[in-house]
């Protein structure tokens, strides 16, 4: 190899320099060496010249040679008198050629050691054939969550089996085709306590197809008609889970990474909280998202290097019909991330979501042709109104949603190791307002001239400790404050852990993490909520849970 070539030639070249350094006492002798001195000089030289040497190092030769045989012709001298007419044979001294020995073996060691490894890296020795190019551009992620959850409702709650009335489980009407049909389903637990053991597992893939090119696939546990959560309740006669893939993806980043382009099955693209998108939530559509302060330059960036104004467009279809108009979210969100110089970081977005033809139609006596404009999942809290004049009950959204969401978030890290975490999100329904159709069907009710309007709500979180709670004996604490109205948000997509999944509901969260070893750790968290309004339950209506989650987990 190249390298082991050059070190060779300069070690020669070492030993001649202190060959032709030896003292020679007659005039011959000194002629052949004066030739020899002056052909390794112009060897140097050329050395220097092609790159091989530094001019430094070529001067540095020469006087190390020097100095070398100076101190060998002094001992020398001092062992034996040399006679005039004695012929002598250049040697090189035994110390030069060990110093020769000794620097030529620990350089080519060096060499060979760092090509080799190269080499068997390039050349993946040790499989040979068998891992193809492409393994190197798949990346696999997943993590695995084992909980205990434990809800406990409070004793005054509405109990349809006392009272009589109840809180409506819409989506258990809808799918059994009326009130009679779903039987006890009809109305939602709220006054027997339960205990559970979940667990959910999830498998990511990520795949660089090309330059800027990128897929992405995930499977997870679930059920295929919940889109807001992926957890699996233990004690099903042991029998086996069911896997949904939970996205599905190709992903474009531009070369500077100011443009990002999202299609197919994508992962929440907002700036958020879970007051409005749940934290499981996956979205179907094309997701457009630009970072304004990237350029080809990176001149143009220094002084502002640490802010990140960003811009991100969505449209989502959230119902295909056949025959009928499609039901659509549309979204844009304009924000700005900022880091400070003591490693804290700001961030804040203002967004506004449009859904579109999600209120639902009223179906005239014997016909079906609006049954389409019902949802296909709810969870609860919404105003909502039988569609149905005749047959089973089937209800719809009494009005349409079309919300204005502020977040903030701040990260300061003033007391760095410890952080301290500030969130804020407030959410307003612009398009509030009661539909005609619901006016119509249920005139006691939504129709109600007393009838309160709440479209609005808000979260504000404290967290204090570390950034990264997965590492060993790291931890953070939380407590956050939520309320959101009836009809602030869709109840199909918020969170589905706070006042178990839906809106109509106010109350606080506590929890904790703790890094057991890394990547794996415990979370504990109580959440304690109340109906806001209960118009759903009548007169003196009430849904009070603490529900207690305790969680450990790992990711891999």
């Amino acid at each position: 190899m190249k390298t082991y070539r050059n070190k060779i030639i300069i070690s020669i070249v070492i030993s001649m320099l202190l060959v032709t350094s030896i003292y020679a006492d007659d005039k011959e002798d000194k002629l052949q060496l004066l030739k020899l001195r002056n052909t390794n000089l112009n060897l140097i030289k050329e050395l220097v010249g092609q790159g091989v040497l530094t001019r430094k190092q070529a001067l540095g030769l020469i006087k190390k040679s020097e100095s070398s045989a100076n101190e060998e012709m002094e001992k020398l001298t001092q062992e034996q008198i040399i006679e005039p007419d004695t012929v002598r044979i250049p040697l090189v001294p035994e110390i030069i050629k060990q110093s020769i020995r000794e620097q030529v073996r620990t350089d080519l060691r060096e060499d060979v050691a760092r090509d080799v490894l190269a080499k068997a890296k390039q050349e993946r020795w040790g499989v040979p054939g068998v891992l193809p190019n492409w393994v190197e551009r798949i990346k696999l992620s997943g993590d695995i969550r084992v909980r205990a959850q434990y809800d406990f409702f409070d004793s005054d709650n509405t109990n349809p089996t006392i009272d009589g009335d109840g809180y409506f489980d819409y989506q258990a009407i809808n799918d059994k085709g009326g009130i009679t049909a779903a039987a006890e389903q009809a109305f939602l637990n709220n006054y027997e306590n339960r205990e559970r053991l979940r667990v959910r597992a999830r498998l990511g893939i990520k795949a660089k197809v090309t330059q800027g090119w990128q897929a992405g696939l995930r499977i997870a546990t679930g059920s295929f008609s919940d889109p807001v959560s992926t957890n699996q309740t233990l004690g099903n006669s042991n029998r086996n889970f069911r896997l949904v893939l939970e996205r599905a993806y190709i992903q474009y980043t531009s070369e500077i990474e100011d443009f990002k382009w999202y299609g197919g099955r994508v992962p929440n693209p907002w700036l958020s909280t879970d007051l409005v998108w749940d934290k499981d939530l996956s979205f179907d559509g094309l997701v457009f998202n630009f970072h304004l302060n990237k350029s080809e330059n990176a001149l143009d960036q220094d002084d502002n290097i640490d802010t990140d104004p960003f811009f991100t467009l969505g449209a989502f279809p959230l119902s295909e019909e056949n025959r009928y108009a499609d039901k659509w979210l549309l979204g844009v969100q304009a924000g700005v991330h900022h880091n400070f110089i003591n490693q804290s970081k700001l961030s804040i977005a203002l967004a506004y979501y449009d859904y579109q033809g999600i209120a639902a139609k009223r179906n005239t006596f014997g016909s079906t042709l609006n049954t389409h404009t019902a949802p296909d999942y709810v969870q609860k809290g919404n105003s909502m109104f039988n569609i149905n004049e005749t047959g089973g009950e089937r209800y719809g959204l009494a009005t349409d949603y079309n919300l204005l969401n502020l977040t903030f978030k701040y990260d300061f890290a003033n007391f760095s190791p410890v952080h301290v975490y500030l969130t804020a999100d407030y959410v307003k329904n612009t398009g509030y307002k009661i539909t005609e159709d619901a006016k119509a069907a249920d005139p006691l009710t939504v129709g109600a001239s007393g009838y309160k309007e709440e479209s609005d709500g808000y979260q504000l979180r404290l967290d204090i400790g570390w950034p990264d709670y997965k590492v060993r004996d790291n931890w953070r604490l939380y407590f956050a404050y939520k309320k959101l109205g009836r009809d602030a948000v869709l109840d199909a997509f918020t969170d589905s852990d706070f006042h178990l999944g839906g809106t109509d509901a106010e109350g606080f969260i506590v929890g904790f993490n703790y890094g057991l070893d890394d990547n794996v750790w415990l979370s504990s968290r109580w959440i304690s909520s109340d109906v806001i309004n209960g118009i759903q339950f009548g007169p003196g209506g009430r849904y009070k849970v603490d529900t207690v989650q305790m969680e450990i987990n790992s990711k891999f």
